[in-house]
């Protein structure tokens, strides 16, 4: 899972006396933060400290498509077009995944997994992938070659993949307050590579220039800061995103790297793909 944060959220504690937890870290290349309120022991630190663990290692085993072990991984790598049985947090994710693609017309399409690693492998040596190399992996795309069985899933072409990079941060967000909560920690803020989910509040979060006051919600925000790839072509340069459309198979392309788009929702995964897809849509294609 490579960092695609585009715009740093800034996360004010709370003005109050009122003790407070605060973890920081870096995960598979992405910066996180835990805040959880009316907590200060040694005991209630290391509680929280295991449970933000626990639920990395269960996004990077099932989820996390640049670990070629995990459950994701495996599937992608998988000819079969029999029904798989997958467990059900990679079922869950997939479900969310099918609404995100209902609710954004398509534009949210994790379906693209062969021809994001393609891209950005040729991007990384300044070529872009040419129109007949796109046409040989364009057969293999599409969210409807994705089968969505009763504990299963399944291809109906060999060649897919799924890419979850769109969506798994936020999940892990929305995982990591629901686990907080169940050990009895109510008031809590999940942020991770710009994605972020409260549990009680409000809590403060600066977003560009406007502080947005979360309560029980989440705020997730797309666009490119990291993954950017300049290409020399003759007396210009393009500059190409990591952001695929699916219409021409090719990157968006973007004006500065301080362009993002965010939405805010209840759900942090489906804020977290809803703004990849209106990113997506917002802005021009080469």
């Amino acid at each position: 899972m490579k960092l695609l944060l585009c715009l740093t959220l800034l996360i004010f504690t709370s003005c109050s006396k009122s003790k407070e937890v605060v973890l920081q870290d870096v995960r598979m290349g992405i910066p996180y933060k835990v805040i959880v309120r009316d907590a200060s022991t040694k005991k209630e630190s290391k509680e929280i400290q295991g449970i933000v663990d626990e639920t990395f290692k269960l996004i990077d085993e099932k989820l996390n498509g640049w670990n070629k072990h995990s459950e994701i991984a495996l599937w992608n790598q998988s000819k079969s077009t029999l029904p798989i049985k997958v467990s059900p947090t990679l079922l869950t994710i997939i479900k969310l995944c099918d609404q995100a693609h209902t609710l954004t017309d398509g534009a949210f399409d994790p379906s693209l997994g062969k021809l994001i690693h393609a891209w950005k492998m040729s991007l990384r040596i300044g070529k872009p992938l040419s129109k007949r190399e796109i046409d040989q992996i364009a057969p293999s795309l599409g969210w409807d070659k994705v089968i969505i069985g009763d504990g299963t899933l399944q291809k109906s072409h060999p060649e897919i993949e799924i890419d979850l990079d769109g969506i798994s941060k936020g999940y892990f967000c929305d995982l990591c307050i629901e686990n907080l909560k169940q050990a009895g920690y109510l008031q809590a803020l999940v942020e991770w590579g710009g994605e972020v989910k409260t549990a009680g509040g409000p809590f403060k979060v600066l977003s560009g220039t406007e502080i947005i006051h979360l309560t029980n919600s989440s705020i997730a925000t797309s666009g490119p800061k990291y993954q950017i790839y300049p290409i020399s072509q003759g007396s210009n340069t393009l500059i190409y995103s990591h952001f695929i459309d699916r219409k021409t198979m090719t990157p968006v392309q973007f004006n500065t790297n301080g362009d993002s788009q965010s939405v805010i929702l209840e759900s942090c995964a489906l804020a977290d793909a809803l703004a990849t897809a209106k990113f997506t849509k917002n802005h021009k294609h080469l």
